[in-house]
């Protein structure tokens, strides 16, 4: 790698990084969400509340991941740390399926009033989809971190 390329990934690091505290952020909510009570006659609130919070999530979630895309993050991982593109590969490859089961995940909310048993099932998969996201988002931060001590190194 030149080292004119590890000015451009350390700036932009920073800016995915934040976005990814900010998700957590995002994923707090959603699971206080999760956790109020769902009484039949609180079934209606409860649901609207996780609506808001996924709906809230969707337009954060495809922008943040457009800019790890377009804005060239993994191709910039990749020349500091080539061992690392099938893991790259690998985590834009999710992206659109973590996109697709959050805005099907946000319709079935937008549906409602949905039975006990429909509402336990939506809540259990929004609970998937939550996990699934940190830890994709621990994997890039992992990548970031790693790529970011191979560039200051190679400055030196």
């Amino acid at each position: 790698m030149q080292q004119t390329d590890a000015p451009g990934l350390v700036p932009q690091a920073k800016r995915i990084l934040e976005e990814h505290r900010q998700l957590q952020e995002r994923l707090e909510k959603i699971r206080s969400a999760l956790s109020a009570p769902r009484e039949s006659e609180r079934a209606a609130v409860w649901l609207s509340d996780l609506a808001a919070c996924l709906r809230e999530l969707l337009p954060f979630l495809r922008a943040h991941f457009d800019q790890e895309e377009e804005g060239g993050l993994f191709e910039r991982i990749q020349e500091v740390w080539p061992h690392a593109a099938r893991a790259c590969t690998r985590l834009q490859g999710e992206h659109g399926a973590l996109l697709a089961r959050l805005e099907s995940l946000g319709a079935e909310c937008e549906k409602a009033p949905l039975a006990e048993e429909e509402l336990l099932s939506l809540a259990v998969r929004v609970r998937s989809l939550s996990a699934d996201l940190a830890s994709h988002e621990g994997r890039e931060n992992e990548l970031l971190c790693g790529s970011l001590d191979d560039a200051v190194a190679a400055q030196d």
